[in-house]
């Protein structure tokens, strides 16, 4: 049996450039998005955010259109899946 995985373990995870994961109800076309963690962004097939904010539970995204209109989002670690 393993022990469940620490939120800093998660955390640390979550922080590796390189790291693919999903989120529990994020589809694209009906296949689950694929998000990659890169140097202080995250980003998918159709767009890219910057992390603002990397909590022990959840992760605070932003970015801004060509306009300069600021669009934010949360991923919160409990729904995210780990690909590899």
């Amino acid at each position: 049996m393993n022990a469940p995985m620490t939120h800093k373990k998660f955390r640390k995870i979550m922080s590796t450039k390189g790291t693919k994961f999903n989120v529990e109800g994020q589809e694209f076309c009906g296949s689950p998005t694929v998000f990659v963690i890169g140097d202080g962004y995250v980003s998918s097939d159709h767009r890219s955010m910057n992390v603002g904010y990397m909590g022990n539970t959840k992760m605070d995204l932003y970015s801004f259109d060509m306009m300069g209109k600021m669009t934010t989002a949360t991923i919160k670690f409990k729904n995210v899946i780990i690909l590899n």
